[in-house]
């Protein structure tokens, strides 16, 4: 069936953005943090 492809084909591609989009989210927490903690302290 083309539906199953199409449809697998969109859910591999939502995990690969997730699995890139992450990281970087929480690169981007861990530098707040840090700078947050670093003029605190």
């Amino acid at each position: 069936m083309v539906a199953e492809r199409l449809t697998r084909l969109i859910i591999l591609r939502q995990r690969i953005l997730v699995l890139l989009v992450v990281p970087e989210a929480d690169h981007a927490k861990e530098q707040r943090m840090s700078g947050t903690s670093g003029t605190e302290g």
